[in-house]
């Protein structure tokens, strides 16, 4: 993720602490692994089974507020 470089130190710390984690690389999924395989698939199941119902105005079109995007 492209940080602010005028403030990319202090971001990663704030992300590092909220995670939970001791350092910035230990919040790395690598590409094509098992363990980021499972964690997109659990994100899309969770985004599919409502998120997008929140946020339908109408059902009769592929968008969200119909036929019209």
């Amino acid at each position: 993720m492209p940080l602010d470089p005028a403030t990319a130190e202090a971001s990663r710390a704030d992300f590092v602490r909220r995670a939970g984690v001791s350092r910035w690389e230990d919040l790395e999924i690598p590409q094509g692994s098992e363990e980021r395989k499972k964690k997109l698939a659990a994100f899309e199941a969770a985004l599919g089974s409502g998120l997008a119902a929140w946020f339908v105005r109408r059902d009769e079109g592929p968008f969200l507020e119909g036929r019209t995007p």
